[in-house]
């Protein structure tokens, strides 16, 4: 929900992704996402939508879900987001 929020709010990007909710992408690509409403949802960390270096919010509430789906053991209770690969996660293990 709050993707759907902050995408209605967001008028212009000056930032990445690049492809500027879709409108920058390539036409096969939007084609491929379906007329690029995937895209429109693409947004950085602004405001409205939590930060991924202290979830407090949306992404904290999506990281508690995931972690109810992944079925952690009760040894294993969190499961937390992360960006640039898994040897990123590696290293701050």
């Amino acid at each position: 929900h709050a993707l759907e929020r902050e995408a209605g709010n967001v008028q212009a990007l000056f930032c990445c992704p690049g492809h500027k909710r879709g409108r920058g992408a390539a036409q096969s690509l939007r084609q491929a996402f379906g007329c690029g409403a995937t895209l429109a949802l693409d947004l950085p960390e602004l405001p409205g939508l939590d930060n991924l270096y202290a979830p407090h919010g949306a992404i904290l509430e999506a990281e508690n879900l995931a972690a109810k789906v992944f079925g952690n053991g009760p040894s294993q209770t969190e499961t937390f987001f992360l960006v640039n690969g898994s040897s990123c996660g590696v290293i701050a293990s």
